[in-house]
Order: C-alpha cells, then structure tokens, then sequence
C-alpha cells in the first residue's frame, strides 16, 4: 500500500485480474460525480466503502 512500483506492478496485477485469480468487481462499491467526493470519504471512512471510483465528467454510474 504505497510502496508500489507502477511500471513494474501495474502489468502483474493486470495478469492476475485477466487470469481471474485477483478478482477486483467485489471491491468496486461505487462511482460518484467530482461533486460527490466528500459523500465517498464518509463512506469509506464509515466502512460502507471498500473503493469507489470518482468520475471527473459528472455521468451517472451503470
């Protein structure tokens, strides 16, 4: 957490995830708006969160 790599571990993570032994979907718990970021770090700091994706054009999740 941190002491990532990106050149180096981006690619391997890749694998994992294209190979189904690193099964990110569960993790996802939500896309908010730019205007909603406070309303994720409350919810990641309540533990309702585990990550949430914060898309800068304003478009609703789905």
């Amino acid at each position: 957490m941190g002491a990532a790599v990106p050149r180096r571990d981006i690619p391997r993570l890749l694998e994992l995830w294209r190979a189904g032994l690193m099964p990110v979907e569960p993790m996802h718990t939500g896309t908010l708006p730019l205007t909603g970021v406070d309303t994720a770090l409350e919810e990641l700091a309540a533990g309702r969160a585990i990550r949430q994706v914060i898309d800068p054009s304003g478009r609703p999740a789905g």
